[in-house]
């Protein structure tokens, strides 16, 4: 599961830092749909996923769980 996660939630940190959590939070279900079979991440985890990317955080996924933590 990391190995399919991390990468889609890397490269939305990497295009979408820093940008308003209303841009995020479509993207972040689409994309999370499209690498889960299109298996939906709901509330609240998609919007604290995407409020922790806004802010600039970087999310990992440890043990099947979603972490944030400051960007290297």
């Amino acid at each position: 599961m990391t190995e399919r996660f991390q990468p889609i939630l890397d490269g939305l940190h990497a295009e979408y830092a820093g940008q308003p959590l209303e841009i995020i939070k479509p993207v972040l279900a689409e994309r999370w749909a499209a690498g889960n079979d299109g298996a939906s991440i709901t509330d609240p985890e998609l919007t604290n996923v995407a409020q922790a990317i806004s802010d600039g955080m970087r999310v990992v996924m440890v043990d099947g769980r979603l972490r944030t933590e400051q960007p290297e």
